[in-house]
Order: structure tokens, then C-alpha cells, then sequence
């Protein structure tokens, strides 16, 4: 067999020796690149340890008192407050704001209905629409910007004659006139000052009418029976007024 000369072989190891010195540098390269990338995956741990995301829980909160209608003077409803933070219900009870007017007043709480806190509402004497803040309210919640706005019609929930109590009157002559006070009252029977009325005559327009002008005031016109209606809010009553006019 013909040997390569010397100088070939030499060559050859030479170019052996800088690949073999290649992949070791490319080994140690892959090394350090692995090396730092844990090093810094494992710093972002720690960091995540050490200061743990600051990310904010949601806050749902869900009032149970919308836009509505109560009664003057009464209690109207008992109102639950439900609050979640992030997944987890959250025990509240509802704080109530009046932006504009005075008629709402707020039993404090909390109570406990249908296992949760609650607020009793009292509206007193003004009657009208007023716009209510409601907050969830809790001693461990520091935050209170969580606001929601409706609006409550306050109503006189009954009225009455005041000086008819039976229902029926009889005047008893042509041209004879009273004037009946209407009396707005609350279901325990309080007076509703200021409450707003209005006054109809359902029939016997031949036998009496209201006098333009006067609210509440009759004249009587002929014999017989008219029927007449006063009204305030959601309330109404009916009464009558029989005319018997001598010859």
C-alpha cells in the first residue's frame, strides 16, 4: 500500500484538531446559553415570590333596589346587598344616598334576611321622585366607589274624604255648595302633608258639579245622586253626593 505523504497527513490532523476544537466551543456556547436562561427564569420566580402580581380583584356588585315606586311613610321592602370579589360572595348591605330632596330615611343595618345583611327603607312626608346612591357597604371593604343610581317615586298610598267619612252627602237645596278636604294618609294612617290630588265627577252632572276654580268645592244643581272621585298618587276613593231639594 502507497502512504500519503507527511505533509498531507499533518494537514489533515490539523483540520481535525479545529473541528473537534469547534463542537467542543459549540458545546460550551449551548451550555452558557442553558445556564442563563434558568438563571434568569429562576430570578423571575424568585421575583414572583418576592412581589407577587398586583393585579386587582373584579368587584360585581348587584343592587336589589332599581327604579321603583314606595309608599310614603312606610316600610317599604327589605333590600339584600350582593357583592362578589373576584370569585367569592362577600357579605355587604346597602348604603343609601339621597342626591336631591329629603324624604328618604335609612334604617341602619345591618339585618339579616334571607341569610344575607340587609337595609329596612323608610320613606317619610315629601312626596316626589328623588335620586338614590346605592353603595355595598362592609366593615372590611375599604372601597367605596362602587355606585349605582336610581330613582324612587314616593306615593300617597291611601286617601279620603276628611269630612265625609261615610261615603255620602245630601245637600238640600238648588245652588247649596260644600267643600270637601281631601286627606292623604300613609297605611298606618299618618297625614301626608302636601300630598298632589285631583278632583273627577263620574256622573249626575245634571244633579251637582265641582266649581271651576275651587277644588273640592260642590254646587248642587237638581235632585238626585252624583257620583264623584278624588285622587292622589296611586289612591283613590269614590263617594256621593245626593241632592233633595224642597219644592
Amino acid at each position: 500500500m502507497t502512504e500519503a505523504p507527511t505533509s498531507l497527513r499533518a494537514g489533515s490532523g490539523r483540520r481535525g484538531r479545529r473541528a473537534a476544537s469547534a463542537r467542543v466551543l459549540r458545546r460550551a456556547l449551548r451550555a452558557g446559553a442553558l445556564a442563563v436562561a434558568v438563571s434568569v427564569a429562576t430570578q423571575g420566580c424568585i421575583a414572583d415570590l418576592g412581589a407577587p402580581s398586583l393585579r386587582r380583584p373584579a368587584f360585581i356588585f348587584t343592587s336589589s333596589l332599581h327604579d321603583t315606586v314606595v309608599n310614603l311613610g312606610d316600610t317599604s321592602a327589605i333590600f339584600p346587598c350582593w357583592l362578589t370579589v373576584g370569585d367569592r360572595d362577600v357579605s355587604c348591605y346597602l348604603g343609601l344616598v339621597v342626591k336631591d330632596g329629603h324624604s328618604m330615611t335609612v334604617i341602619e343595618g345591618p339585618r339579616v334576611f334571607a341569610g344575607r345583611p340587609t337595609d329596612a327603607v323608610t320613606i317619610e312626608y315629601v312626596p316626589g321622585t328623588v335620586t338614590v346612591e346605592v353603595r355595598p357597604l362592609n366593615v372590611q371593604l375599604q372601597r367605596d366607589t362602587i355606585v349605582r343610581l336610581v330613582r324612587v317615586r314616593t306615593v300617597a298610598p291611601r286617601v279620603r274624604v276628611a269630612n265625609l267619612p261615610g261615603g255620602e252627602d245630601t245637600l238640600t237645596s238648588i245652588g247649596q255648595e260644600r267643600l270637601y278636604i281631601p286627606w292623604a294618609v300613609t297605611r298606618s294612617d299618618r297625614f301626608i302633608a302636601g300630598a298632589p290630588y285631583n278632583w273627577e265627577q263620574e256622573s249626575g252632572h245634571t244633579v251637582a258639579s265641582l266649581v271651576d276654580g275651587v277644588k273640592g268645592l260642590v254646587r248642587a244643581l237638581g235632585n238626585g245622586v252624583a257620583v264623584f272621585r278624588l285622587l292622589t298618587d296611586t289612591a283613590t276613593v269614590r263617594f256621593r253626593v245626593r241632592v233633595e231639594a224642597g219644592p
